[in-house]
């Protein structure tokens, strides 16, 4: 019965990772769109977060997920006892919702479908160790 259970949240989870692909694909122009402006102020990514632009899908969640956190005003540590400035939370903050909002939905998506990945590889896990 887990071993079921673990194959259906892995199935879901299949198709979770397929639409998150096409939505980034219909969005990617709002996503380049946001990291350039981003950049145009003069506050270049970090080396990781930089890389991470250039892998397209495969980097993205990351970059979301540092652009969601600016936009929930979340302090980001950039260093010993160092923040980033308001300024990145306030521009990030004040581009048009129609920017910005579909970044919050893509994080989202993207968390939900690797939760289901480890909680169906430690449901599976389970399974086998019980059987």
């Amino acid at each position: 019965m887990l071993m079921t259970v673990g194959a259906v949240m892995f199935f879901i989870s299949t198709f979770i990772i397929i639409f998150s692909v096409i939505y980034f694909g219909l969005n990617k122009r709002k996503y380049e769109s946001v990291v350039k402006q981003y950049q145009s102020q003069g506050w270049p990514l970090n080396p990781s977060y930089q890389f991470f632009s250039n892998l397209g899908y495969f980097g993205s969640f990351f970059i979301t997920a540092h652009f969601k956190k600016l936009l929930a005003g979340t302090p980001i540590k950039t260093g010993k006892r160092v923040w980033l400035p308001k300024a990145h939370y306030e521009f990030l903050q004040s581009l048009p919702g129609v920017e910005t909002r579909w970044l919050i939905h893509y994080y989202y998506i993207n968390f939900v479908w690797m939760l289901l990945i480890v909680i169906s590889m430690l449901v599976g896990g389970v399974a086998e160790i019980t059987a």
